[in-house]
C-alpha cells in the first residue's frame, strides 16, 4: 500500500505540474504568433486599429482635439512615419471612458492587430501617463515620460524608439522567463510542493490551536504520508 501511495503521490504532483507549466507556456505571447489572445477590440480600439491600417500613425480621439495644433499633428506623424522602428501614436482619454479595459489591454490589442513591427505609444496628454510596447520581433524599452510641450514630448519620445529599439538578431536565442521546458516543469513542481506544503501549515497550525492533532487525520494523509492519527 505505501508504494501504491507514493505513486499516487507522483501522479498527482506530476499532474498538478504538468498543467502549471502549461499555464506559464499559455500565457506568454511568441514572437510571431497569430493568436490573438488580447480579445475582440471594441469600437474605440477598432477606430485606432483602422486609423493605422489605413497607413497614418496618429490617432486623436475627439476627446484629445485640443491637445495639438493639425501643424503639430502632422509633424509627429512624419516623424513616426519616418522612425526606423516606426511608431504609432493614439491620443485617447483615460480607459474608463474609451470604450476598452485597460491601456495595456488596448496596448496588447494594438501590437497584435496592427501588420507591423512597431512601438505603439498611449496617451492622454496629462504628464508621465504615457504607455508604450512593441511588436514582437523588436528589442529595447523606451520609458514614455511625456513631459514638456505636448508636441515635443511626443517628438523626443520618437527620438528615443530610433535610438534604443531595434529588431531582434534572429541568431540570438529569445529570452525564456522560465529557461526552456525544463525550466517550466520546475517551477511548475516548486508551485505545487510549495502550495501544498504552505496548505499543510496552515491547516495543521489551525488545527493545533483548536487542540487536535497537527496532522490531518484520515485517509486524506494516509494518501500522502502513509500513516493513521
Amino acid at each position: 500500500m505505501r508504494a501504491v501511495r507514493a505513486v499516487g503521490t507522483l501522479v498527482v504532483i506530476a499532474l498538478a505540474a504538468g498543467a502549471a507549466y502549461l499555464a506559464v507556456q499559455y500565457a506568454e505571447v511568441e514572437p510571431g504568433s497569430t493568436a490573438h489572445r488580447a480579445g475582440t477590440p471594441g469600437d474605440r480600439a477598432s477606430a485606432i486599429i483602422d486609423t493605422f491600417a489605413s497607413g497614418d500613425h496618429v490617432f486623436v480621439g475627439a476627446e484629445m482635439s485640443a491637445l495639438l495644433t493639425p501643424e503639430q499633428v502632422q509633424q509627429v506623424e512624419a516623424a513616426a512615419e519616418a522612425s526606423d522602428p516606426p511608431v504609432y501614436v493614439a491620443l485617447v482619454g483615460s480607459h474608463l471612458y474609451a470604450g476598452y479595459d485597460s491601456t495595456h489591454h488596448l496596448l496588447a490589442q494594438l501590437v497584435e492587430r496592427v501588420d507591423d513591427k512597431a512601438v505603439f505609444l498611449t496617451w492622454d496628454g496629462r504628464p508621465g501617463t504615457g504607455y508604450s510596447d512593441e511588436s514582437p520581433g523588436l528589442s529595447g524599452i523606451v520609458s514614455p515620460e511625456m513631459t514638456g510641450q505636448d508636441d515635443q514630448a511626443l517628438l523626443r519620445f520618437i527620438e528615443r524608439v530610433e535610438a534604443e529599439v531595434a529588431p531582434v538578431d534572429p541568431d540570438v536565442e529569445p529570452f525564456d522567463y522560465w529557461g526552456g521546458v525544463g525550466g517550466g516543469i520546475s517551477a511548475g513542481l516548486l508551485m505545487v510542493v510549495g502550495g501544498y506544503a504552505v496548505l499543510m501549515l496552515i491547516l495543521g497550525t489551525l488545527r493545533a490551536l483548536a487542540g487536535s492533532s497537527f496532522l490531518l487525520p484520515g485517509r486524506w494523509r494516509d494518501f500522502f504520508v502513509g500513516g493513521k492519527a
